[in-house]
């Protein structure tokens, strides 16, 4: 008979050790598992809609956050929220990752709210485990924070509330972890970089205080207490004009709402609902007061609220479930539901697919058409060097584009010195706020580009006399008829006195030597919408050198800004806003 070792006691633990750790190490990769894929849904949905829906609140923090990762200063005046503090995370990020040369100066600044929306994920997933939710149950909250339409609106605009409630899940998150003077420090200083980033962070700090108390260590919870209000104290006293922040006006509520009515209504019914679980209690007072927040501060509270409150629903409907099993189901695992509850869990379902259909109908639009670029590129071809005015996103568009400036000027800011500026990129935001700049004249735009034109601020040369069309048209009739001209394209240009007449009086100078053909007239981008006349010009002939010569020979007001030859062809293209007076009668060479 064969003999069997016995296992000894120290063998059998260091089998069950080791079972115990593969477990412990299959349930770790499981989680990082879980992870990726939430970062991946996450950011997908939200760098899908980086660029749709531009919002007139964004302007000034992109200004000053591009102005900060340059290291340069800004000239505005604060117009609604700031956030000193919240600014310079959001540049410091775009330093680091040279965003704005990548992309446009909102997308760029968009790009680091995407990445806290990342770490918005995870830290909410950490906290939902931590507070007692199991894997599903937290995996299933932060799904929702990332699938829902409302989220994505707000969590990838700029805004400082998306960057506040990274610091506050961190701190949450740390209140749960076990105790020691570091980790209490840190929970101090996350909760005080919460507050300094948007003061609508006051309203987690409830929540905060409660879950310290409840842990029922009383030194820890001084410590933090005390930790934080003297950072705080020193922060908001010599340090406040640095560091304070401050809230804005606020904007329409009802629109946000709108992209998500279902998860919104659900969450606040429950989240009340939750102030009677003990467990949720203090989680259910926070996101109640940044839900009264909210219907003075629209987006920037919704985007803080939203986490909490999701996992407030998730918690409260957990506890409510199994509050209402027996508890041998509880015990077996088993779950059996009533009618009623299955028909109502099928309309909710229904219900939230119709909301996030509708909602991210909306989200998908189309982002705004370039106009602002194109009028930047339009100043920077006829207008390199001169002092512009604009509003926020205008200063913005300039800077990146790499305009000095120490040439730009803020219209909310500018004062006595708008008078000192050559022209004004204006968009309909700044135009609406005309009646409060007196000071700002606008003349008659020099080019328009969608609901963006440029204009000089001052009135002289900017708008030809209303003679000149008819002397323009007359002039270019006879030019169209002359059997010295052969007119290759845009002859109703010529006909309707839509071309400058220094063009007109040099085309016809020339062709009472040699014959010319004229083969375009193109428009300068945004002008024609603006009503100026073409002043660009595309000539051929026997002798391109001859003509080129000749128009590069013109002096005074008859001087071309350029000529330009290549494959035969000649362009003369002529500076802005010809004076008056050129056109004399004369008769058809």
């Amino acid at each position: 008979m064969a003999d069997y070792a016995v296992p000894t006691m120290t063998q059998v633990a260091l089998s069950e050790r080791s079972t115990a750790h593969r477990a412990f190490g299959r349930r770790r990769l499981e989680s990082v598992d879980v992870l990726l894929a939430l970062l991946a849904l996450t950011g997908g949905l939200r760098l899908v809609h980086l660029a749709a829906g531009r919002t007139d609140f964004e302007a000034q923090p992109v200004a000053r956050v591009f102005a900060l990762s340059h290291l340069q200063s800004y000239p505005g005046v604060p117009t609604g929220a700031s956030s000193p503090f919240g600014w310079a995370q959001l540049a410091g990020y775009d330093l680091l990752t040279r965003a704005f040369d990548r992309q446009a100066p909102v997308d760029a600044v968009r790009e680091a709210a995407v990445v806290a929306a990342l770490g918005t994920a995870v830290l909410l997933w950490i906290l939902a485990k931590r507070a007692g939710l199991p894997n599903w149950a937290a995996t299933g909250t932060v799904v929702v924070l990332a699938v829902s339409p409302l989220a994505i609106g707000v969590q990838r605009l700029v805004l400082a509330e998306n960057l506040a409630a990274l610091w506050l899940l961190a701190a949450l998150a740390m209140i749960h972890t076990a105790r020691g003077l570091g980790r209490d420090l840190l929970v101090s200083v996350f909760l005080l970089a919460a507050v300094l980033t948007s003061p609508l962070a006051f309203a987690m700090l409830p929540t905060a205080g409660w879950l310290l108390v409840r842990h029922r260590d009383p030194n820890r919870a001084v410590t933090i207490g005390v930790t934080f209000t003297l950072a705080l104290g020193l922060a908001f006293g010599p340090a406040a004009g640095l560091l304070r922040p401050s809230l804005g006006p606020g904007s329409g509520l009802g629109s946000w709402v709108g992209l998500d009515p279902v998860v919104v209504t659900i969450a606040v019914v429950v989240s009340v609902a939750g102030l009677w679980s003990r467990t949720w209690r203090p989680f259910g007072v926070g996101v109640v007061l940044l839900a009264i927040a909210a219907l003075w501060q629209g987006p920037a509270a919704l985007t803080l609220a939203l986490p909490f409150a999701l996992l407030t629903t998730a918690g409260t409907l957990r506890g409510a479930a199994l509050a209402r099993a027996p508890r041998h189901r509880r015990q077996s695992g088993r779950r059996r539901y009533s009618i009623p509850v299955v028909i109502a869990g099928y309309l909710v379902i229904a219900a939230l697919t119709a909301s996030w259909i509708s909602g991210f109908a909306v989200l998908r639009a189309d982002p705004p058409p370039p106009t602002l670029t194109e009028g930047a590129q339009w100043l920077r071809d006829n207008a390199s060097g001169s002092r512009v005015v604009a509003d926020d996103e205008g200063w913005t568009e300039l800077a990146a584009a790499g305009w000095p400036t120490g040439s730009l000027l803020v219209a909310a800011a500018c004062a006595a010195d708008c008078e000192t500026a050559d022209w004004v990129l204006s968009t309909p935001a700044l135009r609406s706020r005309k009646p409060a700049l007196p000071e700002l004249t606008f003349a008659k735009p020099a080019a328009r580009f969608g609901d963006v034109e440029v204009s000089r601020v001052s009135t002289a040369d900017a708008e030809p006399p209303a003679k000149e069309q008819g002397s323009r048209a007359r002039a270019g009739s006879m030019l169209a008829t002359s059997p010295r001209v052969r007119l290759l394209a845009d002859a109703d240009a010529l006909r309707g006195g839509q071309v400058d007449p220094r063009l007109l009086a040099t085309i016809a100078a020339y062709v009472s030597l040699d014959p010319l053909k004229i083969v375009a007239l193109p428009a300068i981008p945004g002008e024609d919408s603006a009503g100026q006349p073409r002043r660009r010009v595309v000539l051929t002939g026997d002798d391109p050198a001859k003509i080129a010569q000749f128009f590069g020979g013109q002096r005074d007001i008859f001087r071309p800004a350029s000529v330009a030859t290549a494959d035969g062809l000649v362009t003369v293209t002529y500076s802005l806003f010809p004076p008056g007076g050129l056109l004399a009668p004369f008769d058809t060479p």
